[in-house]
């Protein structure tokens, strides 16, 4: 299934702006807009459908995520790049050191070919125009940023972990009592007048078909964000990293400085 929506991704997306922009035609305001901000319903409707798609967001990138956690390419993946980041932390010193030779030496052979490219044997030779692109190269380099950070993890709150798996059924009794006032205010608010508009049936149809098509879609992407990134956009990164690891243990083995390949397509 994930491998189909993978083939057809670029259409979805095509698809879901072509329909978005239907949508976006169809609407007629039938009062000025200052005048909807005002009325009651309007923001009625626009509070409903801002907590509405909260929720389908919500709901669509953990189910999302617990796929791509699941999944057989992310779990090798991860496999794969915790034993590279336990390598790492291991040999933290060496990896500085070969981060910043290897850097040194991809600068050196990135001017030795410049140089070589407009037939100049030494810096001396170089006008001032090739001298400001010559000091201006910028070879591929590599950093140590983020080497050693797993696949997936959350950030704790305050940066502080917390082993507390107790469950409280009240909880933060001040919230919830907030949460269900608002609730019970907004619930109450749709239905006060039901009688009076239940005849415009038609027209509440045709807003909910088409709230529900803009939720579709949002819950379709956001579905897929949390599976492309862990399922195909990190088992690329972690090939890259495994470059990185082979070449880095082979400098610390030979004591030689062996210059990384070209990174594989990020």
């Amino acid at each position: 299934m994930l491998d189909k929506i993978d083939k057809y991704i670029n259409y979805i997306i095509l698809a879901a702006l072509v329909i978005v922009y239907f949508l976006l035609q169809t609407i007629i305001f039938e009062k000025p807009i200052l005048e909807l901000l005002t009325d009651y319903k309007s923001i009625l409707h626009l509070v409903y459908t801002i907590f509405s798609n909260v929720i389908v967001i919500s709901i669509a990138h953990d189910h999302g995520l617990e796929k791509a956690l699941t999944n057989d390419a992310f779990i090798q993946s991860n496999k794969d790049n915790n034993t590279y980041i336990t390598y790492f932390v291991n040999n933290y010193e060496l990896l500085i050191e070969f981060v910043d030779k290897t850097n040194e030496t991809r600068l050196k052979e990135a001017q030795k070919n410049f140089l070589l490219n407009i037939g100049k044997k030494d810096i001396s030779e170089l006008n001032r125009r090739e001298l400001r692109k010559y000091k201006r190269i910028k070879p591929i380099t590599y950093s140590t940023k983020g080497i050693t950070l797993p696949l997936y993890f959350k950030t704790p709150k305050g940066n502080v972990i917390n082993y507390d798996v107790s469950y409280d059924p009240d909880g933060n009794k001040k919230t919830a009592t907030v949460k269900k006032v608002v609730l019970g205010l907004l619930f109450g608010l749709m239905t006060i007048n039901v009688s009076v508009s239940f005849g415009n049936v038609g027209d509440a149809i045709t807003a909910t078909m088409m709230l529900m098509g803009l939720f579709s879609v949002n819950y379709f992407f956001n579905y897929q964000k949390p599976i492309f990134r862990l399922t195909k956009q990190a088992p690329k990164q972690v090939g890259n990293k495994a470059i990185f690891y082979e070449t880095f243990k082979a400098y610390i083995e030979k004591n030689t400085l062996p210059i990384p390949k070209q990174d594989v397509e990020n």
